[in-house]
Order: structure tokens, then C-alpha cells, then sequence
């Protein structure tokens, strides 16, 4: 068949050749413009109707009951409330824009349908714009279609992000396609995360390899299965999250490769309570297994005294029965030698079996270690060197001094033993400071704040896991037989926990142990100035050894006069002044003008002081001379507190 513009002779196709293909085109057209679900309306410049295709005239007579006509206006099928839009869309349409958008239509029956509509300019022969092609198309069932699906997945969303497991969505090359809100305890976004290979950025690094292996492992095997795993992720700050998975294989949707979907517990603050009810648990039989051994060895020492004082009482007897210089006499002796070792153990055991009835001192560890090195040096002997480093600050504690001297003699005594009579022996003190409550499995938790340490160091043989797991038990003992009592430690253990403080031990087979005891530091109570303030004491001796004495409690001071108290009594928390009618008289007037004002007496017990007791109100307070140091600090500090 020849084509219309097949070429004759002439090369000029014929008129009726021209017309058939003029008419091919508009039937090819027509069939364009009705094929499909798209109203098609070509409008003039004026609004005008030029042409419309079978969609558009259907819908005039769906939703407008009208025939639509060429010729007729356009906007005759425009709701009166879209005019001003539908002229704005034309006008940028004659302007040569290609105009697209998406608009709720409402029918009679006020029932809104969302239509996709478009404005296309149409040029003639010389590239001017003739004409506007408007197309319009029901999208109402792919919008509620796709108002469903966005409901659905803001749903799936919203459970997913509302639990508290983690869910990772990870694909075949184990990058993070999607992550749930959990996951954001980590410390890393959603955005972040995404496109991250997950044993790279979020597995700790010592089982990032055996995680890779994990997910080999899961996408091997049928789909169907689940895997169910632990393994470690650190958040951004680096702490790390142990989180128990269960790992499955899902399909993609449109891709060849599969999924796998990763749901984790964390389970960090689940263990961590578990150690804790360990611990406590620990704790508990600890402190009844100490109880219930101190009634028993308290028992036995006292029978054991009373057997002791029968035997050392039958000796005495026997000794002055002999003649002097007699075989027997020599036998006694060593029996009552015996009988005093025997003596000091029941005493150990005494001291083990009781709560300290011992008055609680402010102590300065630094001058109290030092005062002990006359005791230290003969029992460690000439071949350990003692080291001793203290920090600069004032390491004062609360506790009874001789169960301090009794802790310090026995850590001393084993570190001796563990190093054979030879080697290093360091004693340190520094201050130690702690942000957050601390918890110790034998001791219990402790409160955040200043704490000072005392740590024993040896060079000794040390101990293993399984020995330093008993070395607070009452009578355990790595010593041979007849060398040790098992006691020491266990008494340690009592004064350090009764003094409010705890003990953490360092060793390893071969390298040394070291013991840190830590006691609460003593604060002694603030004041805007000072804090005490000695006056009315006449005796210059008096003032000066009441000067040492309450800087040695660790308060500050100030001697001041009847002035300086006129005119400066709110700096002061705590009057120290002696026990006479005119000190009465200048006190009472600040006692009413600052209630938090505490005045404590000096008094000899003399007539004259005594008939003055009953002037004394409830803030103030008498100290008897003499007394010692111990007693002033406990005073002040009674009163301080009050």
C-alpha cells in the first residue's frame, strides 16, 4: 500500500490524499482522548469550549446533569468556591506554564472527590498560545487507597516505636534499613543509623565477628526459622548494652535479596539488679554468718576466760609451793606463758565477738600513722621496708583509736606474713572523691561524697580468686597450723564496717596484695566566717592548748573579745568561753538575737560555777575540766549538729 505521501512524479501528494490523512489523524485523536478514565475539555482563551473528549462530557452529566456544549462557557462546570483557582491555574497557563494539581470536587450530595487536574497551553503554527488543554482525572479511589496504607503504616509505626524492644531491620549486606524510637536509648538517630553496617557501628568490637557469623548463619537457613542470640551494643557514650535478639528472615517486597529483622530486650538494667540481689544476698549471709559466729566465739571466750583464770590461778599456787630454782618451776613458767597466748586469743575473739562500746574520736590518720611506727618497725622487723605516703590535705575520720591501731597492727602482721619477714611494705592516705552512690558486694551501698583511703601495699606472695573470695570469713586462714587465727581480717572487716566505711582488695598470685580502706571524711560544719569563737578565757596556757585542740577537731577558730561579739555575732556558730556570772549576762542578748547560736562553758566544778548551772538554756552546754580532745571534738560536733 502506498503511503498518502508516497511521492509521484510531481512529488505533490494529491488534495484527497491530504484530507485522508487529516482525517487518519483525528480518528487516531479521538481514540487518545477516550481511552481512559481522564476528562479532556481544549478551552479558548476566553474560556470558551472548543472540544471535549467522552470522559468529560460523562461527567458534566454525572455531576452537573448537563450537556456540555461547544461553545459554551467553561466555568459552568467550575463550583463556584474553585472560580478563583481555576482562573489562577489559566491564567499561568497562557502564560506558558504547564500547570499540575490535586483538588477536593464536592457532588451534590456534598460527598468530596479528589481529582488530579492539569492546564497545558496549545500553540499555533507561529508559536503563539491558542488554546488551553484541561485534563482532570478521579483519583478518589488511589487517594483512599493511599490514605489507608499511610494509616496503616502510621500505625505499625506507632507500635513499633511505643514498645520498648529494640527492632532492626537489617538487609543482605547487614546495613540498618529501618530502626524503631528504642533504639534511640543508644544515642544515635534513626538518620544516623541508616545505611550503617550494624557489626561495624553499634556491636562492641571484641564480637563483631561472631555477630557477622550469627546473620551468615540466618540467611542460610530456612527462612521460616528464628534465631535467638545475645550480644553486646555500646551507645554513642561508649557504655554497653547487653540485649538478648531474636533474629528472622523476611522477603523483600520488590527486592531479590531477603531481610532480617532483629527484636532486642536490653537486658543491662535486668542484670545489673541481679547482681545486686547477689550481692545483697551475699551481704546478708555475710553479716549473719559474722553474727551468728560472734555470739559463738563470744561465748566460748568467756568460758574459755573462766577456764584460763582456773589454770593461771592453780599455777600461781603451784609456783609458790616449789622451791626456788626447782625442775617443776621451769614447767610452770612455760605453762603460763601458754596460758597468756591463750589469753590474747580469747581477747581477738572478744574484740571480734562485740560492737564497739569504744568512744568514736576525730582522728587525723596522718599524725595517728605516724605516732604507730614506733609499734610497726619491731613487728615487721629490719629486712621490710616500710614506705609511707601521705596527701597534703587533713585526712581526718571518725572511729575509736585503738580499733584503728588494731586495724593497721593486723594488715601490718599479714603483709609481714605474705612477704616472709622480707620486702616492700607502702602505706598511703589520699582523699577520694565519688559522684554517684557506690555499691559494695560485702559492705553494702554507700552515699556519693568525700572519702578518705587508706591503702596497705605489700610485695607478697598475693592471693587468688578463690582466697580472696573467704578472706573475710571468721577462722579462714592460708597460714600453716598453729600460725594464725583466722580472726584478723574478720576483725577488720567489723571495725571498717562500724566506722561506716568499706574495704576493696587488689591481689594476684605473685604480685602483692593491696588493701584500700575507705572511711567517711570527717566535715567538720561550714560558717559564712568562722566558726568558733574562744572568749572570756583568762588563763593564756588554757587559750593556746583550746587553739590546737579545735583546729586538731578540724574547725576553724577566731579569739575575740566582748567587742568583736557585739558586733559580729552572726559569724559565729558556736561560743567556747568560760563558766562566770559576767560571761552569762554578755552571752544572753546573742543567744536572742541569732537562734542557731550554741555557747558551750568551760567550768572547773567549782562552787561559785556550779551555782550557775541552773542559768543554762537549752543552747548551751558545760565541759567539765579536765577533758580530753576527744571529748571536746565529740561535744562540739554534738552541739554543731543540734
Amino acid at each position: 500500500m502506498n503511503s498518502p505521501y508516497s511521492l509521484h512524479s510531481s512529488a505533490i501528494p494529491t488534495v484527497e490524499a491530504q484530507q485522508a490523512y487529516i482525517q487518519h489523524l483525528e480518528a487516531r485523536l479521538e481514540a487518545l482522548s477516550n481511552v481512559g478514565q481522564q476528562s479532556i475539555v481544549i478551552l479558548d482563551t476566553r474560556h470558551q469550549i472548543l472540544d471535549f473528549n467522552r470522559m468529560a462530557a460523562a461527567t458534566a452529566r454525572q455531576r452537573f446533569h448537563r450537556e456540555m456544549q461547544q461553545g459554551e462557557c467553561f466555568t459552568h462546570y467550575v463550583q463556584p468556591d474553585r472560580l478563583a483557582d481555576f482562573y489562577e491555574s489559566f491564567g499561568a497557563a497562557l502564560q506558558g506554564q504547564h500547570v499540575f494539581k490535586e483538588r477536593l470536587i464536592y457532588a451534590a450530595d456534598n460527598q468530596g472527590i479528589t481529582y488530579e487536574m492539569s492546564y497545558t497551553p496549545i500553540y499555533d503554527a507561529q508559536g503563539q498560545i491558542q488554546s488551553v488543554c484541561f485534563a482532570g482525572i478521579n483519583v478518589e479511589e488511589r487517594h483512599q487507597i493511599q490514605l489507608r496504607l499511610n494509616q496503616e503504616q502510621s500505625f505499625v509505626s506507632s507500635i513499633l516505636n511505643n514498645t520498648h524492644a529494640l527492632m532492626l531491620v537489617i538487609d543482605a549486606k547487614g546495613r540498618i534499613v529501618r530502626s524503631n524510637k528504642a533504639c534511640d536509648m543508644l544515642g544515635y538517630s534513626a538518620e544516623f543509623l541508616q545505611g550503617k553496617v550494624l557489626w561495624e557501628v553499634l556491636v562492641a568490637p571484641a564480637e563483631r565477628e561472631q555477630v557477622h557469623q550469627l546473620y551468615l548463619k540466618l540467611a542460610r537457613q530456612d527462612s521460616s526459622l528464628a534465631l535467638n542470640a545475645e550480644y553486646t551494643l555500646m551507645d554513642a557514650s561508649g557504655r554497653p548494652h547487653r540485649v538478648s535478639w531474636s533474629l528472622s528472615r523476611m522477603q523483600g517486597l520488590k527486592e531479590a535479596y531477603d531481610y532480617f529483622v532483629s527484636t532486642g530486650i536490653d537486658m543491662s538494667e535486668r542484670l545489673a539488679a541481679e547482681r545486686a540481689l547477689k550481692e545483697s544476698e551475699a551481704m546478708l549471709r555475710q553479716a549473719q554468718k559474722m553474727e551468728a559466729v560472734g555470739h559463738l566465739a563470744g561465748g566460748i571466750a568467756h568460758d574459755f576466760n573462766n577456764l584460763l583464770t582456773t589454770l593461771m590461778g592453780y599455777n600461781e599456787l603451784l609456783n609458790r609451793m616449789l622451791p626456788q630454782g626447782s625442775e617443776a618451776m621451769t614447767y610452770l613458767d612455760n605453762m603460763q606463758q601458754t596460758c597468756y597466748k591463750a589469753k590474747e586469743l580469747t581477747q581477738q575473739l572478744l574484740l571480734f565477738s562485740r560492737n564497739s562500746s569504744e568512744e568514736v574520736q576525730v582522728l587525723n590518720l596522718a599524725k595517728h600513722l605516724e605516732h604507730m611506727l614506733g609499734l610497726l618497725r619491731p613487728l615487721l622487723g629490719n629486712k621490710i621496708k616500710l614506705q609511707l605516703d601521705f596527701c597534703e590535705d587533713p585526712c581526718l575520720i571518725q572511729a575509736p583509736a585503738s580499733q584503728l591501731e588494731q586495724v593497721i597492727m593486723n594488715l601490718a602482721v599479714n603483709a609481714r606474713d605474705a612477704m616472709s619477714g622480707a620486702g616492700d611494705l607502702a602505706i598511703s592516705l589520699q582523699q577520694a572523691y565519688f559522684t554517684q552512690s557506690l555499691q559494695n558486694r560485702y559492705f553494702g551501698e554507700f552515699k556519693p561524697g568525700r572519702y578518705i583511703c587508706l591503702t596497705v601495699r605489700d610485695s607478697g606472695c598475693g592471693m587468688d580468686e578463690e582466697v580472696r573470695e573467704r578472706i573475710f570469713e571468721p577462722f579462714f586462714t592460708t597460714k600453716d597450723l598453729g600460725k594464725g587465727t583466722g580472726l584478723g581480717l574478720a576483725i577488720v572487716y567489723r571495725i571498717v564496717q562500724e566506722a561506716g566505711g568499706w574495704v576493696d582488695v587488689e591481689s594476684q598470685p605473685g604480685l602483692g596484695s593491696a588493701f584500700h580502706l575507705y572511711f567517711p571524711a570527717f566535715e567538720s560544719p561550714a560558717a559564712a566566717k568562722d566558726t568558733l569563737c574562744l572568749f572570756g578565757l583568762d588563763d593564756p596556757g588554757m587559750i593556746q592548748t583550746l587553739q590546737t585542740q579545735v583546729q586538731t577537731c578540724g574547725y576553724m577558730f577566731r579569739v575575740c573579745d566582748a567587742t568583736d561579739l557585739q558586733h559580729e555575732a552572726n559569724a559565729y556558730k558556736l561560743v567556747l568561753t568560760g563558766l562566770t556570772e559576767s560571761n552569762l549576762q554578755l552571752v544572753q542578748p546573742l543567744l536572742n538575737q541569732d537562734p542557731g547560736l550554741r555557747i558551750l562553758y568551760i567550768s572547773g566544778d567549782s562552787d561559785q560555777e556550779m551555782q550557775l548551772l541552773d542559768q543554762i538554756g537549752h543552747r548551751e552546754d558545760v565541759l567539765l575540766k579536765p577533758f580530753s580532745n576527744a571529748q571536746l571534738c565529740h561535744r562540739l560536733q554534738q552541739m554543731l549538729k543540734s
